[in-house]
């Protein structure tokens, strides 16, 4: 009986030692949520300071607030890159899936910093969408990394762009983008 109980012990200590590791290598950040239980882990290293800025935190960061899961994280991002950034908190709704209750719940987390301000002059040199790499035209404004991948591979299959109104028949540009790169692209060579 008494090997019993030392044994029982034993394993005891090992899963207490486990769970021991276990918490000191991650930080346990609550949801938001009210549910108990409902923990997330972030990972080791990754301090999260709140209010986020929504003009510069990452997927990762969003989906600690209140309300913010991967899918909706991934619209607020893809809504910054496609306009350039937020003004105010309050541009949120614009975001789909986020209304009014959910912008409450959001606002004591978040802050938006001075949205980046768009090269109005067109001393800046256009880009040409037919010689771009995908870092360059991920500077254009509405256009991120997979707006940037289709462009090139576009240019790839068709052998370039005629003129810039072909941007449009490429996935994820639509007319308002279109518009917002006029000033900024040209076509050269192909």
């Amino acid at each position: 009986m008494r090997a019993y109980r030392e044994k029982h012990l034993v394993l005891v200590l090992i899963v207490l030692i486990f769970l021991g590791i276990l918490f000191t290598n991650r930080a346990i950040v609550r949801d938001g949520k009210e549910e108990p239980g409902d923990f997330r882990m972030v990972p080791e290293g990754k301090a999260t300071v709140f209010p986020l800025d929504i003009n510069e935190a990452d997927i990762d960061e969003l989906v600690l607030l209140p309300g913010i899961g991967k899918v909706k994280a991934k619209a607020i991002v893809r809504y910054r890159e496609e306009n350039g950034g937020f003004s105010r908190i309050e541009d949120l709704v614009k975001v789909p899936g986020i209304g009014a209750k959910t912008l409450e719940k959001l606002k004591p987390y978040i802050t938006v910093s001075k949205a980046p301000e768009r090269d109005t002059t067109l001393e800046r040199l256009k880009v040409n969408i037919n010689e771009a790499s995908i870092e360059e035209l991920e500077t254009l404004p509405g256009i991120g990394p997979v707006k940037a991948r289709a462009i090139v591979e576009y240019r790839r299959k068709r052998g370039g762009f005629k003129k810039v109104e072909e941007l449009l028949e490429v996935p994820g540009i639509g007319p308002k983008t279109l518009e917002k790169l006029r000033p900024y692209v040209e076509v050269g060579k192909h």
